[in-house]
């Protein structure tokens, strides 16, 4: 299954606009997945340069901008925390005590982003992706951040908080959410869009018409897509682990 060589444009630079469109297959999660194995094999010219600041400035650019020619196996985004993990491991530093540094700032740039991004469909358009690259940033360290503090909260505190119970003993769903959440995403998304369109009684909807018009409810159905597909991809997970483990084992990568 491919997606439409017209749902997605295949990268958006800040200087050169949109560059193309481009037809892929439909499990995205795997093309990251090869990635990280080509970085693998470059991990050894990484450990060479991940030291210099120059090297991260560089990649930084990249990533932020989109100026870059288009390698398979080997796009910015997988290059920059790639890097960013062989650095701080090379240093020895701690990768939650790394991030835990000037947190509430981060926390107020990934919130201010977040509503800026709504209304302008986030990196679905050109003004989107001006913002998009520090909206991941800002949200990869908030993520980590807020997990570790809730962590930590429980080892000091010895109590069990229901957020993280959730996840508790589903480990090895992870791979499995990971995998299947873009082929569910689209199945999940249509009937909550069409909800959408009934209680604004909008009879045809864009994602990018939908945003400008109805921002917060965007955001609301967003998030109920997303705990939705999460819970489904955990049920499945552990019905397949219980009842058919070979198959589990196999969609799991083990």
């Amino acid at each position: 299954m491919y997606y439409h060589a017209d749902t997605f444009v295949e990268r958006i630079s800040w200087f050169l606009g949109g560059e193309g469109l481009f037809s892929f297959p439909i499990l995205v999660p795997m093309w990251y997945v090869r990635d990280l194995i080509v970085l693998l094999m470059l991990s050894p010219i990484i450990y060479w340069v991940a030291r210099k600041r120059i090297y991260f400035l560089l990649i930084l650019v990249v990533y932020i901008t989109g100026i870059y020619p288009f390698i398979p196996g080997l796009s910015p985004s997988p290059l920059l925390f790639f890097s960013v993990g062989a650095y701080l491991s090379l240093k020895e530093y701690g990768l939650t005590e790394s991030f835990r540094k000037n947190r509430y700032f981060v926390y107020a740039v990934f919130i201010i982003l977040w509503i800026i991004l709504v209304p302008v469909a986030g990196y679905r358009t050109v003004l989107g992706n001006y913002f998009y690259p520090f909206f991941i940033m800002s949200g990869v360290i908030s993520i980590i951040n807020i997990v570790s503090y809730f962590v930590e909260k429980e080892v000091k505190e010895g109590k069990d908080y229901k957020v993280l119970s959730l996840f508790r003993g589903n480990e090895g769903a992870c791979f499995f959410i990971f995998a299947a959440h873009m082929i569910l995403l689209p199945y999940f998304s249509k009937p909550i869009m069409k909800i959408c369109t009934i209680i604004t009684n909008d009879s045809v909807v864009s994602t990018i018409a939908f945003a400008d018009q109805h921002p917060i409810l965007l955001i609301v159905c967003y998030l109920i897509k997303i705990a939705t597909v999460i819970v489904f991809c955990l049920y499945c997970s552990c019905f397949l682990q219980r009842y058919a483990p070979t198959i589990h084992r196999l969609l799991a990568g083990r």
